[in-house]
């Protein structure tokens, strides 16, 4: 008999008793060991209760089993990645890693990184299924042999056969996605299915290496806390009146067109933007009018929110700088950072685009 994954044994009220918890490991780790689990319909069972993959990964001493069958599980065919788990699993995977502080990571560079993947992922399947549904065939004519008619005069005359140009349409192939990921258009069908290769091994190490990050005892902590949350109803309540009372800097989504951002100086009335860091800061609309008239008004107080904004350039996150902001656990996270003043400073971690140089780097959104 088929032993199937029960998600209700992983219910955010039972895991909290670490008797229930152990026995819902243990069927899972038995799950594993049987040689005809659907490792397809497994991770898509985990997938669908939000945050219990990322909960499963840091709680769970054996998950080393879970990557193991995982990675064996991985297509072998590009073709078949969309429609497996590995592309929902890389969304995921990449997604938790952005969600927690990132000096959680193991390196410095490493929330970095995981940003450009989780840009290479959410560029890669448009590709992928162009790769898949196009013919890169180039030439627009082809040579075929055409028999010429006999001779009744002289049948036993053999002529040299005379190669005709046949027109052949093409199909026009968007280039938008390839142009998006950094590669070229494969002139030939051989080189479309070498293209899709590459893809797959690259998905498959990128899968890997998030699923690595996952297990590291410095995300334990934050991964079961982004799944067993428990509000606090009277704080929340408390906060929301300090939120009504005090100047709060809200954030704002990234714009898909090259956003309407005042260069530091012009806000902030210096003569240039120095001491700043790689961290790219973007400062939008309701931002840059306050700072204005904080900079007009309150000049000490002004100097205080500007050193707080040159610290995040820098990447230099604390506790004091970097408080996840309650009630939100969806997409890109939002972070507070205290000012020392009746200011506070909210702000999003994300992938910056770079309309100059075309492409996408690391930053900050504060408005």
């Amino acid at each position: 008999m088929v032993r199937a994954f029960d998600p209700h044994a992983f219910s955010v009220d039972r895991v909290v008793d670490p008797v229930q918890l152990d026995n819902a490991l243990d069927d899972l780790e038995q799950l594993l060991a049987a040689p005809d689990t659907d490792v397809d319909k497994l991770a898509r069972d985990l997938l669908s209760v939000p945050d219990l993959f990322g909960f499963i990964m840091a709680v769970w001493p054996g998950s080393a089993r879970l990557v193991e069958r995982i990675m064996a599980a991985f297509p072998t065919s590009p073709a078949l990645i969309s429609e497996s788990f590995a592309r929902a699993l890389l969304l995921e995977a990449s997604r938790i890693l952005l969600s927690v502080p990132p000096d959680c990571l193991p390196t410095d560079s490493a929330f970095r990184r995981v940003g450009q993947e989780r840009q290479y992922i959410e560029h890669v399947f448009p590709v992928l299924a162009t790769l898949y549904s196009a013919d890169f065939t180039r030439r627009a004519v082809t040579d075929e042999d055409l028999p010429e008619p006999e001779d009744d005069d002289m049948p036993f005359l053999v002529r040299k056969k005379e190669k005709r140009k046949i027109k052949r349409e093409t199909q026009a192939i968007d280039a938008t996605p390839f142009y998006n990921l950094g590669i070229l258009v494969p002139a030939s069908n051989e080189e479309a299915a070498d293209t899709a290769e590459e893809i797959r091994v690259e998905l498959r190490r990128i899968l890997h290496l998030h699923l690595t990050l996952l297990s590291c005892t410095e995300l334990a902590a934050p991964l079961r806390n982004a799944y067993i949350h428990v509000p606090d109803i009277a704080l929340n309540e408390q906060r929301q009146l300090a939120d009504q009372q005090a100047a709060t800097v809200v954030v704002e989504a990234v714009p898909s067109t090259p956003p309407v951002v005042q260069p530091m100086k012009a806000i902030l009335g210096f003569g240039k933007a120095d001491k700043f860091g790689e961290w790219k800061i973007l400062i939008g609309t309701q931002a840059t009018k306050r700072l204005e008239k904080l900079r007009k008004n309150e000049a000490e107080k002004c100097k205080i929110v500007v050193k707080k904004i040159k610290d995040l350039s820098h990447g230099r996150f604390s506790d004091d700088n970097q408080e996840r902001v309650d009630g939100v656990h969806d997409g890109v996270p939002i972070f507070e950072a205290k000012t020392q003043c009746d200011f506070r400073l909210v702000y999003q971690i994300d992938c910056v685009p770079d309309y100059d140089a075309e492409c996408e780097q690391q930053g900050s959104f504060v408005s």
